[in-house]
């Protein structure tokens, strides 16, 4: 199978976009101001170890060595996933957290959207590279990525070092993410959503990005968080709660967006900043 190159233009608004992406943060961290330096977009491409700077390529190629089709039958998969997916999870009842699971766990086509969306969404690399940038500029270690999907964010932070724990429901998603972490190299644990309550480990650092909106019941998991988050660790959160474009966000969780913040300060954890995700402390 012979893989095109990507065109000139793709390349150079690529690295145009790179150039002026935001250099450093600014946190409130352990009582004190703290100047984060950030990697570059193209870093942390660099880090997930894609072989091209056109991200829609990227994803096409891995799908079609992921499953033995061709560029074209990946291509048109891929287009019609969200369709699909939509209109099976609207097919059924869900009305509790087992049938939900179980849909997240068993539609084979779900492993396009996520792929989909990490070219169609720059912003999903950035959320990841600050993320990783404020880990590492604290010196953390053990990463749980709750909702690790295709395995994105986890790349990103096995990819520089971390112990990364990719917690989600396991089935064809995780089976994906699985073959891409092994495929790498990568070191990266798997955990189901279920068992991580009885699980005994505890981590520096916990992300969840675009999860709680596709969850029954989405505030009980903060608790968790906050009793698997170390002392002085991170937790970067973020809740797509009114974005009811696609029917897998689920409209019964849009009054959870004013809450989380709420709920967070209530379990003792201490916000240290904002950029496109919300980051906080424990103690």
């Amino acid at each position: 199978m012979k893989i095109p190159e990507p065109d000139f233009f793709t390349v150079f608004k690529t690295r145009l976009k790179d150039r002026f992406y935001r250099k450093s943060i600014r946190l409130q961290y352990g009582g004190k101001r703290e100047k984060v330096k950030l990697f570059s977009m193209g870093e942390v491409f660099r880090l997930q170890r894609y072989k091209f700077e056109d991200r829609r390529l990227d994803a096409l190629t891995e799908l079609s060595e992921y499953t033995g089709d061709s560029l074209e039958v990946t291509e048109k998969r891929l287009m019609e996933a969200e369709v699909q997916t939509d209109e099976k999870f609207l097919s059924e009842p869900r009305n509790d957290d087992e049938t939900v699971r179980k849909f997240y766990a068993d539609t084979p086509e779900y492993i396009y959207c996520p792929m989909r969306a990490s070219f169609e969404f720059r912003h999903l690399t950035k959320r990841a590279n600050t993320a990783l940038s404020v880990s590492l500029h604290f010196g953390k270690k053990d990463v749980m990525d709750f909702g690790g999907g295709s395995g994105r964010d986890a790349l990103t932070f096995a990819g520089k070092g971390f112990n990364v724990t990719h917690v989600d429901c396991l089935g064809h998603l995780t089976d994906f993410a699985k073959w891409r972490y092994q495929k790498r190299g990568l070191n990266v644990s798997l955990l189901d959503s279920k068992d991580l309550v009885r699980d005994k480990r505890t981590y520096d650092v916990i992300i969840c990005f675009d999860v709680l909106e596709h969850i029954i019941d989405p505030l009980r998991w903060l608790k968790v968080f906050y009793d698997k988050l170390n002392e002085k660790g991170l937790l970067f959160i973020f809740a797509d709660f009114d974005n009811l474009d696609t029917p897998l966000h689920l409209p019964e969780n849009t009054k959870f967006y004013h809450q989380i913040e709420q709920e967070l300060r209530g379990l003792g954890l201490k916000k240290i900043g904002h950029m496109g995700i919300s980051m906080w402390t424990k103690g």
